[in-house]
């Protein structure tokens, strides 16, 4: 089955209407999380959130998934390979955060909905895109 990244990159304008740029965190955040995903193989991905109470960063809640891997590694469609696995870890956490930093971009993507505004828009929490380099 070819992948078909026109519509891909439908899906993501689409959803990159749904971000939320206004500030709508509480005015008093209390649980901040970190997401990221590792690759123990070709086949599989592991995605892991920590859930931290903040500002003492004392831990509150883990969660982590370890899913197959059905989409190849695309630079601009990062979402489609890792999702399933930040969503199925999202699923079991325990404590939900007020805010998401994820390992990844954000709103700075060619499209504007990086992984991590993927997530917020899907979760419908503040995300932050943290990326160890820019996306062109």
């Amino acid at each position: 089955m070819a992948i078909k990244l026109e519509k891909l990159a439908e899906v993501q304008e689409m959803l990159r209407k749904k971000v939320v740029l206004a500030d709508t965190l509480p005015n008093e955040i209390k649980y901040v999380a970190g997401v990221d995903q590792s690759f123990p193989n070709e086949k599989e991905v592991i995605s892991a959130i920590v859930v931290l109470r903040f500002p003492e960063l004392s831990l509150k809640a883990k969660s982590f998934s370890r899913v197959k891997v059905n989409f190849p590694y695309i630079p601009g469609f990062l979402a489609f390979r890792e999702l399933p696995a930040i969503l199925k870890a999202w699923k079991n956490l325990s404590k939900k955060p007020d805010v998401l930093l994820v390992d990844g971009h954000g709103i700075a993507h060619p499209r504007g909905l990086g992984i991590a505004s993927h997530l917020g828009v899907l979760i419908k929490r503040p995300t932050i895109g943290v990326a160890k380099r820019l996306l062109v």
